[in-house]
């Protein structure tokens, strides 16, 4: 009677181990994948927050630099990756982007850059700020099965005063 108890015990052993194999891969991708996409939305939390306040600073009449130095210090202290200027192209490499516009009254774009938006941003038109920020995963698991990484777009706008 012994000798069975001790079989049992030993074969239900082998098969919470078993048990257990099958289950830890689940586990570890749903909790690494928390953890990758809680960290996304975090970033898209903080790009979101630059974008609006970029456009806040231009509604009130902020210059092109003052809008650029805005949006920069505000993703600075959140500890994203800032670009040395405003309205570059976007390349591969390139972590994030500002991006500072507007609309004329007439529903026509400005087509902004750095020399000329100040004169176009009147009041009445529309101040346009968009952040693209290449978000990284953390974990290799969301690496493969999303790629390395996920574009993070933010757009705001606000009419200038």
């Amino acid at each position: 009677m012994q000798v069975r108890r001790r079989l049992r015990a030993c074969s239900e052993a082998g098969a919470v181990a078993v048990e257990f194999a099958l289950i830890m891969p689940l586990l570890l991708l749903l909790v690494f994948g928390i953890i990758d996409f809680g960290w996304m939305i975090n970033r898209d939390m903080l790009v979101d927050n630059a974008s609006r306040d970029g456009a806040r600073v231009a509604s009130l009449g902020g210059t092109f630099n003052q809008v650029c130095t805005a949006v920069k210090s505000e993703l600075s202290a959140s500890g994203v990756t800032v670009p040395t200027t405003c309205n570059l192209t976007s390349t591969p490499t390139t972590v994030t982007t500002i991006k500072v516009d507007c609309v004329k009254t007439t529903g026509a774009a400005c087509n902004a850059t750095s020399s000329n938006y100040d004169a176009q941003a009147v009041s009445g038109t529309t101040a346009i700020v968009t952040i693209t920020y290449n978000h990284r995963w953390i974990t290799p698991l969301t690496t493969g099965v999303f790629g390395r990484t996920r574009p993070i777009v933010e757009t705001s706008q606000m009419v200038v005063e």
